[in-house]
């Protein structure tokens, strides 16, 4: 797949494509991510169409009658998990402080 590569700034980042990126590399199935984080088979293909352009790869793609990850994906993979943790961590900080 070719697409335009979309750049994002960190000032219209929206989390929830992180979230649904993280769900998608650990799943790699689209019904599965989208049941979740509770959100419709077609929410989540709309996030993932996202995803695909802003890193112009098709991170996820149909190997017979079942998806693998792109070696971009794969690359990506620990890299929002460990960016997902870092932000669970930093809202939880408040918690702690003031809990």
């Amino acid at each position: 797949m070719t697409v335009d590569h979309a750049p994002l700034s960190l000032g219209n980042l929206d989390l929830n494509l992180m979230r649904a990126l993280d769900a998608l590399l650990s799943e790699v199935s689209v019904t599965r991510a989208a049941e979740r984080l509770n959100l419709t088979q077609p929410t989540l293909s709309a996030s993932l169409s996202r995803l695909r352009k802003h890193f112009g790869d098709d991170l996820l793609r149909r190997e017979g009658n079942q998806l693998e990850l792109t070696p971009l994906a794969v690359r990506l993979r620990p890299l929002v998990r460990e960016a997902l943790d870092s932000a669970e961590r930093l809202f939880r900080a408040h918690v702690a402080d003031h809990g």
